[in-house]
């Protein structure tokens, strides 16, 4: 075999490493990210990919806090409304806002495939992680962009949380026996960004 034509070989099984009916829906190359900072607020909502027989096509999502001690709070990504009520992307890092509670300094931490985007809320927070950049819609493609994390859009997921009532939080790259959700039971979304 050519080494051209096995090095294509490798490249085409690596972009299949990890996907399943939530993951990697996009050819890798279609993934460009368009900006890594939006300084102007806006709001998250998830898209099924394939929506549900019935009821709605999005659902609006929000960061949420999920535990409390003095002085920390930290946070996740998920479809239960919050005190947080829209974000701002710099540099890469996604920080919350809250017009009830501005004093709240918010920002993103790294996230790991399978776990839900988190983010801590503190005196003085450390600089806001992701890395999050913008990319192109993939399903309407003058629609509104959609958010990725770590150069991918596709990998994101809406699954309901078992250790949380079932509350349906995002989570990027679902995995198999993870402690807080089944991975069959999510949901493929894009997640898009609209203009507050």
């Amino acid at each position: 075999m050519a080494f051209s034509t096995l090095c294509a070989a490798i490249v085409f099984a690596l972009s299949f490493v990890g996907a399943s009916s939530v993951q990697g829906r996009d050819s890798v190359a279609d993934q460009i990210c368009l900006n890594n900072t939006l300084p102007n607020n806006f709001n998250l909502a998830a898209v099924f990919v394939t929506p549900p027989p019935t009821g709605a096509v999005s659902v609006p999502l929000h960061v949420i806090m999920i535990q409390t001690v003095p002085k920390v709070s930290w946070s996740i990504l998920t479809t239960t409304d919050g005190v947080f009520t829209s974000e701002v992307l710099t540099n890469g890092g996604l920080l919350p806002m809250s017009a009830s509670q501005p004093q709240f300094r918010t920002s993103s931490l790294a996230t790991n495939p399978g776990d839900s985007p988190i983010f801590v809320t503190t005196q003085f927070p450390p600089p806001a992680v992701g890395p999050y950049c913008t990319m192109a819609n993939p399903l309407v493609p003058d629609g509104p962009q959609v958010l990725a994390l770590s150069g991918r859009s596709d990998l994101w997921a809406l699954c309901p949380n078992s250790t949380a009532g079932g509350r349906v939080d995002v989570v990027y790259s679902p995995i198999d026996n993870h402690p807080h959700y089944n991975r069959s039971s999510c949901s493929a979304v894009n997640i898009t960004i609209t203009a507050v």
